[in-house]
């Protein structure tokens, strides 16, 4: 039986929808009928517009909304509340790029419209969709004592993984900055260009300060962070506590630990540092016995899988096994649940409830920072 055929707009169509989100509808063409673009820069609506053939463009999301497709799929940047609203209010399911809301009340409204339209949201938290993980996710549960998992983060510039893609623009450039400024010149200027552009005033109140520091911390936990909130809580259920945080070096360096439990402590550390190409995203779950670590390549890497590493002892000898589960990729795996849930009507798995309960996380990092 061939799979319902939806309809799906799709608001914001900068980067991460040109190398992800857009060849994955393609790629699912018998699921998905891509009819409708929206995007402030009309020179890149009309450049992806071409690009992937669709011939509804729209700078508004009201205009796209007048004829509304079934699903509306979020993938601008920020804090998406009101799209998600105004979509759900049309009467569409919404797919949605993380981070859903930066508030808790605006994540309460957004539950709230979904239950009263009877409507889907699905936030896309890729990892969770990912081969990789999930197999990852059933090694740690055979694990018969994790005590520990360390999660480590290095978090190149994403320009430096889009500088061998095609990526169409408005008249803005490719880049944020004209020149390679040096490390600190180039934070001060990525954090004065990024609290130009946020909401300050929701960064505010999840950081609990208005510090420049603290909120750019904030705009990294939820542009960035929440990703490993989520998987860890995937994997491992909820965190029972904050045991400590810490962030540095101008908000761009950032630890955590989080107990999960009386017997496992989850320590984590991003750090942001530009210039380097070398992408670092590593999970290790251990215990006494066997350790379970996982690597992810860079989002923007479409060709790249993650790879499960898989230690025990075997006839007392130490057994590493490389795993690579999928050449799938998480993007569209997630479109497919996407799919599922919209025909089925089923809760996905990365409902908005679900993103409620990253926030919280978030806050109470940010409560614990010093």
């Amino acid at each position: 039986m061939k799979p319902a055929l939806i309809t799906i707009g799709v608001v914001g169509c900068g980067a991460i929808a040109q190398v992800a989100h857009l060849p994955a509808l393609r790629d699912l063409d018998d699921r998905f009928d891509l009819v409708a673009l929206c995007d402030v820069d009309r020179a890149t609506l009309d450049a992806v517009g071409e690009a992937f053939g669709v011939a509804r463009r729209h700078v508004e999301l009201e205009e796209l909304l007048a004829e509304p497709p079934d699903v509306v799929a979020v993938l601008t940047g920020g804090d998406h509340a009101a799209a998600v609203l105004a979509s759900l209010e049309a009467g569409c399911d919404v797919f949605v790029e993380k981070p859903l809301t930066y508030t808790l009340a605006a994540t309460d409204e957004i539950i709230a419209a979904a239950r009263e339209h009877e409507r889907l949201v699905l936030v896309g938290m890729t990892k969770r969709y990912d081969p990789g993980y999930e197999l990852a996710v059933a090694a740690v549960r055979e694990l018969r004592d994790l005590r520990c998992v360390d999660v480590r983060v290095l978090h190149p510039d994403n320009d430096e993984y889009l500088a061998h893609v095609r990526i169409r623009r408005g008249d803005d450039g490719p880049r944020r900055v004209p020149e390679r400024l040096p490390g600190r010149e180039f934070d001060e200027h990525l954090r004065q260009a990024i609290l130009r552009s946020q909401p300050v005033e929701c960064l505010a109140e999840l950081a609990g300060s208005s510090e420049p520091e603290r909120l750019f911390t904030a705009f990294w936990l939820l542009a960035s962070c929440i990703h490993d909130v989520n998987a860890l809580r995937g994997a491992l259920g909820e965190p029972t506590e904050v045991v400590a945080a810490h962030c540095w070096a101008g908000g761009t360096e950032l630890s955590a630990i989080l107990a999960f439990g009386e017997d496992v402590r989850a320590t984590y550390t991003w750090s942001f540092l530009p210039y380097l190409r070398h992408y670092v995203h590593r999970y290790s779950f251990l215990s006494p016995e066997s350790r379970v670590h996982l690597d992810f390549p860079s989002p923007f890497l479409a060709a790249a899988v993650t790879v499960l590493e898989l230690e025990t002892m075997e006839d007392d000898r130490l057994q590493r096994r490389y795993v690579t589960p999928s050449y799938e990729s998480p993007f569209k795996r997630e479109l497919l649940e996407l799919h599922e849930c919209v025909v089925s009507r089923r809760p996905p798995v990365t409902d908005a409830v679900d993103a409620r309960r990253d926030l919280e996380v978030l806050q109470a990092i940010a409560s614990a920072l010093r």
